[in-house]
């Protein structure tokens, strides 16, 4: 994971820091935090696709790297072409076709916004390609997820407060990311954990009221693993 605030630097640096995140063996997940501009910009592009984020008020800018204004490409041959070697190209189309890669936008758009320096918020940044999510929920960074510990059954923390009918715990428990749909080994998920115990509840009414003498406890197990079995009085 890469928090970058940066306002760029030289084109080969930037272009290095590309190379790499490409040939890592795990997806690198990129943040914008704050100002990101030109080779800055390029490496936030670059993370994986799916895991490049910006945050709400963070600010790109697309412009021409500073040391790509004295790098020039050589002239073209008769037919019009230039040379395909990468060591004579120009930086800044370079920049531009690593960009245009990243971004799936055409490359003179991209050298044009270049030479526009054209600034970017984060939904606009998400629009243009550069990122692929604005962060609009902060979280403390390396906070364990809530739904990380099951139990033996695989329930979660989400399941035993719903089970519970602790409504303040499941508030809380949401709020930080936790899943509704995940299912313990049972096919239960936390909102059904709930009709389990209002169920549950039923069931001990109606044996109190067919067998009085008895506990309700002698029927049989709990239908959910866990659950507090009534005094046997």
């Amino acid at each position: 994971m890469l928090l970058i605030e940066s306002v760029g630097g030289p084109v080969q640096a930037g272009l290095d820091l590309v190379d790499v995140i490409g040939s890592v063996g795990c997806d690198v997940a990129t943040y914008a935090t704050g100002l990101v501009s030109d080779m800055g910009l390029l490496v936030l592009a670059a993370g994986a696709r799916g895991k490049r984020h910006a945050f709400p008020h963070a600010r790109l800018v697309l412009r021409r790297p500073p040391d790509a204004r004295v790098m020039r490409r050589p002239p073209p041959d008769a037919a019009g072409r230039f040379p395909d070697d990468r060591g004579m190209r120009s930086a800044l189309r370079e920049v531009a076709l690593v960009t245009a890669e990243r971004t799936g936008r055409r490359v003179e758009r991209v050298l044009a916004d270049m030479r526009a320096e054209r600034s970017f918020g984060a939904e606009e940044a998400l629009a243009y390609g550069f990122v692929d999510e604005v962060v609009h929920q902060r979280k403390p960074l390396g906070q364990k997820p809530p739904d990380r510990d099951r139990d033996a059954d695989g329930g979660t923390l989400l399941h035993q407060a719903y089970y519970a009918g602790d409504r303040s715990a499941v508030e809380a428990l949401l709020a930080r990311g936790a899943d509704a749909g995940l299912r313990n080994r049972f096919g239960l998920t936390p909102p059904l954990t709930a009709e389990v115990r209002t169920a549950e509840s039923q069931l001990r009414d109606l044996a109190g009221l067919v067998h009085p003498a008895h506990s309700w406890g002698h029927v049989g197990p709990p239908a959910y693993p866990g659950a507090s079995m009534p005094d046997r009085t």
